[in-house]
């Protein structure tokens, strides 16, 4: 299994992109501002895309959501965060409805399976992806490298967010490399015993 990280320059906000180099199935997790990137590696290397994984409905990880859509790639999201996909507001990016709603367990695209964490906090409908086969965890904007995910939006909740990371995260008994939704990579077992937000 590959993993290629396309970076927005718009707050930094990481589309990434999973792919089995035999199959060339491959899944997209998140959807930055910046569709021609990541159209372009798709498109260099062939891959079949199976779906568009996101991790919640905020703006800057679903800008490009809509271009996915309409390259006839399914778009999957939990449903307690279905509704910021056409609630534009005061941001540019085009509105859409999901195809399909995310429960907690495992998802199987192709050859690539997935295991979907549901963890409120950021957003009511935040999850990440845990891809055993890339020993990594995709965390959106839940947890960061020695951060946390914003909990003073109107429907975050800092004790969400914090039962989320150490009963959902914290909980796994192995130490996965972390892919949050902005910026640069962490490990698991780093961000137990040295993220100062978690008590």
């Amino acid at each position: 299994m590959k993993l290629i990280t396309v970076t927005s320059n718009l707050l930094s906000s990481n589309t990434y992109i999973v792919y089995d180099e035999k199959s060339l199935d491959a899944i997209l997790i998140d959807a930055v501002q910046g569709f021609d990137k990541i159209n372009a590696e798709i498109s260099n290397l062939n891959l079949n895309v199976r779906a568009l994984l996101l991790t919640h409905g905020h703006f800057d990880h679903v800008w490009s959501a809509k271009q996915i859509q309409q390259k006839g790639i399914k778009v999957y999201i939990h449903k307690s965060d279905a509704d910021k996909l056409n609630t534009k507001k005061t941001y540019n990016f085009q509105s859409l409805d999901a195809d399909e709603f995310l429960n907690e367990g495992l998802i199987k695209f192709g050859t690539i399976e997935i295991k979907v964490i549901f963890t409120p906090g950021h957003s009511k409908g935040g999850a990440c992806y845990l891809v055993e086969s890339l020993n990594a965890i995709f965390t959106g904007d839940t947890l960061f490298k020695d951060c946390v995910g914003r909990s003073d939006f109107l429907d975050s909740s800092e004790t969400e967010l914090i039962n989320s990371i150490k009963n959902k995260l914290f909980g796994l008994k192995k130490n996965y490399i972390i892919y949050p939704g902005h910026n640069e990579p962490t490990s698991l077992y780093y961000e137990k015993e040295n993220n100062p937000y978690i008590d």
